[in-house]
């Protein structure tokens, strides 16, 4: 990522295999929307960007810090998102 700041075309090839991370993730998210494994106002798009921004967060926080869990925090962000048993009866 720092090369990326003097090499533009890495930043460019960089940018693209994020966004298209991003954009298959949202997929996947609208997909489990429909199947009611996700929240119905959530939005798959701000989903996916979050999501990857926070993953790039957690790598970051994981080599500062090997002892860091990051299964947890990645767990307590996806239950959040989990539709709640009511919703689900709907």
């Amino acid at each position: 990522m720092v090369q990326g700041l003097r090499d533009e075309s890495l930043r460019a090839d960089t940018a693209t295999q994020i966004r298209t991370f991003r954009e298959l993730l949202a997929g996947r998210l609208a997909e489990d929307q429909a199947a009611g494994k996700l929240r119905a106002d959530a939005d798959p798009k701000a989903i996916a960007e979050t999501f990857a921004a926070l993953m790039d967060g957690l790598l970051l926080h994981l080599m500062a810090d090997p002892g860091f869990d990051p299964v947890s925090a990645t767990t307590a962000l996806v239950a959040m998102l989990r539709p709640r048993t009511d919703e689900r009866a709907r």
